[in-house]
């Protein structure tokens, strides 16, 4: 086969790729790769030509293909839904992408504030932020309750005494109450 013959089916597996080819033309190129002579260049398309065949004689028995409209209604939604599946998948393995780098930055950024801590138990130390991160973070917590309970206790025990200061005094009296005011406070 020369040159201009396997130029000549380049183009028509371009136009075949695109849906432009006639009933005619997708013979001449079944019938190309049916034969022995394929030029090296274009083994890697033989078998989808193959298959490609394969489809229409099964689908067409008389004649072993199918009318020219049904051929290219086959191939033109195939290729949409190529289409609508690479822009499905490109769109969730990015929104996964995001989400998984968003999560393991909160993640490194909580474990960086736990770098080189431990805690001990039974005796043995254990470094695994996994287990000492949890662990920290609960007891910050109770620490945090403790602290706000002391608050809340120091705040009153300072009302009884202020309340005590203040019982034997004339309250009423402005002078009193300023001086009372600058001291408390």
């Amino acid at each position: 086969m020369n040159n201009n013959d396997i130029s000549q089916i380049r183009s028509l597996i371009d136009r075949f790729m695109e849906a432009e080819t006639s009933i005619a033309e997708e013979k001449r190129l079944s019938d190309y790769f049916a034969s022995g002579n394929v030029a090296e260049e274009l083994l890697p398309y033989r078998e989808m030509f193959g298959w490609y065949d394969s489809l229409s004689q099964e689908s067409n028995p008389d004649t072993g293909r199918q009318p020219e409209k049904a051929t290219r209604m086959r191939i033109l939604p195939l290729k949409l839904w190529q289409w609508a599946s690479i822009a499905a998948m490109t769109a969730l393995l990015f929104t996964a992408g995001l989400y998984l780098r968003t999560s393991a930055e909160d993640i490194n950024d909580t474990y960086l504030a736990y770098q080189g801590s431990y805690i001990v138990r039974d005796g043995k130390k254990i470094t695994d932020l996994s287990i000492v991160v949890p662990e920290a973070e609960r007891i910050e917590r109770e620490l945090e309750a403790r602290l706000s309970d002391l608050d809340n206790q120091i705040e009153d025990v300072d009302n009884r005494i202020n309340a005590s200061i203040t019982s034997g005094l004339d309250m009423d009296n402005p002078l009193v109450s300023a001086i009372m005011d600058d001291a408390l406070n």
